[in-house]
């Protein structure tokens, strides 16, 4: 009977702790975010996150086109076994001309190449590819790479694209937002890793680096069952002894 009830208590931790999983809406709304594109762009604690409105790192001419094609803010977080991705871009979900919305890339260990990749279009959106076949930004190479066009299937997660209503010089503000099962990659969810967004033709960029930070959620989950091991344990250890 203690072994039945002890499995009945780590069973009711892991639940409380899978429920993690939902931390963010998947509906392209930030305010679960803690952020207001263009008014507040720090995201709540534990977010991970890089804002270049109206400028870029990637050459002096960033975002090349103007504001059509401004990458804005990329915001990233790990918890509960997921890992989510928001995105604040002026660049429309239909593209512009022949470009398209590019793929996330995921650099498990900050060598540059994304050994992982989540779409944002297509009938595989929200899809999480390992190995990914990338193509380089068609205008500025430097921004590469920009779509995933081949490679493996592993998980597929909601992916949503919302057009906020906020106008800046002329053009509508997006958010593509998404997340991706962390246990799917199988890495170290405590390591820091890359994400890297570009459109098709490369104009702007955004790379982020992920630094994962320790949950005292998660940790007070823990307590009540490591508590209980360590009385069983004893309890045992006096029954023997």
């Amino acid at each position: 009977m203690k072994t039945f009830t002890l499995i009945l208590i780590l069973f009711f931790i892991v639940t409380l702790s899978s429920e993690r999983a939902d931390a963010y809406l998947i509906n392209g709304l930030l305010d679960d975010w803690g952020v207001q594109p263009h008014v507040q762009w720090l995201p709540s604690a534990g977010v991970s996150w890089i804002e270049e409105d109206n400028w870029g790192s990637g050459h002096s001419g960033f975002p090349s086109g103007g504001e059509a094609y401004d990458a804005e803010a990329l915001y990233a977080h790990v918890t509960g076994g997921m890992t989510y991705v928001a995105l604040v871009t002026s660049f429309p979900r239909d593209g512009i001309f022949s470009a398209l919305p590019g793929d996330f890339g995921i650099d498990l260990d900050l060598d540059g190449v994304y050994e992982f990749g989540l779409k944002t279009t297509g009938a595989q959106a929200g899809g999480l590819f390992a190995n990914p076949t990338w193509l380089n930004a068609t205008d500025y190479s430097s921004s590469s790479p920009s779509r995933i066009v081949g490679g493996t299937l592993i998980d597929m997660q909601p992916l949503a694209y919302h057009q906020t209503g906020i106008i800046e010089n002329g053009y509508p503000t997006w958010v593509i937002e998404s997340r991706f099962d962390w246990t799917s990659i199988g890495g170290d969810p405590a390591s820091s890793f890359g994400l890297h967004w570009t459109m098709d033709c490369g104009n702007d960029r955004l790379n982020l680096q992920v630094n994962p930070v320790p949950e005292p959620a998660t940790m007070l989950l823990l307590a009540p069952g490591l508590a209980a091991l360590w009385g069983y344990s004893r309890r045992r250890r006096r029954s023997n002894g």
